[in-house]
């Protein structure tokens, strides 16, 4: 199997995924990534590319998803192409809760302090109790982390890839970076 199909939650997964191999594959392997535009429900949508002698991992946040409901979607699928003759090989990776909580793991240790300065907005601005402002989930706060640093517009788009920002080579990556490799090169 030469190429690989890679299915994410949605962009920003797919972004740290991409990063994550440019940070640790010398070589480029050969991979697409697709959305699912949510958790692993939205499987069914991308059937069509989930192909026969292609390698299909999915790489999900283990706090919508479970491996068994991700295996329950897929198992169908393989025994349709099996029906037919056709091989379908897949893989799961739960991300310990989700991206947020992991990449929170990955800030250079220069930078961890400002996650309570984030922190402590978040709990002001839930005290304010107002329906006008808008509640800080963990998406908003990597949001904020990553517009706080003064990089350029167009570079804060592959933030992932700002080794100011992120420590793409930080030992809670190793699990995911072992996975990918096992199926990457």
């Amino acid at each position: 199997m030469s190429k690989t199909n890679i299915f994410v939650e949605g962009k920003t997964d797919e972004e740290f995924v991409r990063a994550l191999i440019e940070v640790h594959f010398d070589k480029k392997p050969d991979f697409v990534i697709y959305q699912l535009n949510g958790n692993h429900t939205r499987i069914s949508s991308k059937v069509d590319r989930i192909k026969e002698g292609i390698m299909n991992l999915f790489i999900l946040d283990s706090d919508v998803n479970s491996k068994e409901d991700v295996v329950a979607i897929l198992n169908p699928i393989v025994e349709e192409e099996k029906a037919h003759e056709r091989n379908v090989s897949f893989e799961v990776f739960l991300i310990e809760n989700n991206l947020e909580h992991l990449v929170r793991k990955v800030v250079p240790e220069s930078k961890n302090g400002l996650w309570s300065c984030i922190d402590e907005y978040s709990k002001c601005n839930e005290e304010l109790k107002s329906n006008a402002l808008q509640k800080i989930d963990s998406k908003t706060k990597v949001y904020i982390y990553v517009n706080a640093h003064d990089v350029p517009e167009n570079f804060k788009k592959r933030a992932f890839q700002n080794p100011e920002i992120w420590n793409l080579e930080h030992e809670a990556l190793n699990l995911l970076v072992e996975f990918l490799k096992k199926y990457l090169q």
